[in-house]
């Protein structure tokens, strides 16, 4: 066996097992540079077990440019890591920028690779938030104006069906039925 197979099946396995510290590490990230948690994670957060939604990535808002802020959380991951396993891409919307994990080949820009966090830029000064457990999370009447502005627009089609049952879970939330 060449040192090169032995290298690569040591940094799949150390890819594999540090998986778990990631989702910590940018939960402190978050809490340390004073961002805001949006979509998913910030409805979970607001709401109880049987009404929560399976979230993989953050979706992170910043009071300044967003591209910053997703190098240096890249340049923790990997510091945290040992290793390259991450990188940092911009998304289609215009000032969105994804850190991204290279995946199971760990080979950079393949079909594997998966998101880890999306950071973009508050789209105004005065936005609601609400705090718990020292993170700061969009409130619900924010992430209600984003389903339905989502829901205005043909282009997201294919997250509607999504995107209406968050709002009537946030609905019922906000009406004290949970």
């Amino acid at each position: 066996m060449s040192m090169r197979t032995i290298y690569n099946k040591l940094s799949r396995i150390h890819h594999a097992t540090t998986q778990g510290l990631v989702n910590n590490k940018i939960s402190k990230f978050i809490e340390k540079n004073k961002l805001i948690l949006h979509g998913s994670r910030a409805m979970n957060a607001q709401a109880h077990f049987p009404y929560q939604r399976a979230a993989r990535d953050f979706d992170i808002l910043t009071r300044k440019n967003a591209k910053p802020y997703a190098t240096k959380l890249d340049k923790e991951l990997d510091q945290l890591r040992n290793g390259n396993y991450h990188y940092v891409k911009p998304a289609r919307h215009r000032g969105t920028y994804m850190v991204m994990d290279i995946g199971n080949d760990l080979i950079p820009r393949t079909r594997d690779d998966f998101e880890l966090a999306s950071l973009t830029k508050l789209p105004r000064k005065r936005f609601k938030t609400i705090k718990t457990n020292n993170l700061t999370y969009a409130h619900l009447d924010e992430l209600e104006k984003s389903k339905r502005r989502a829901l205005r627009f043909k282009k997201y089609q294919y997250r509607h069906k999504k995107d209406r049952q968050d709002l009537k879970i946030i609905q019922m939330l906000k009406g004290g039925f949970i």
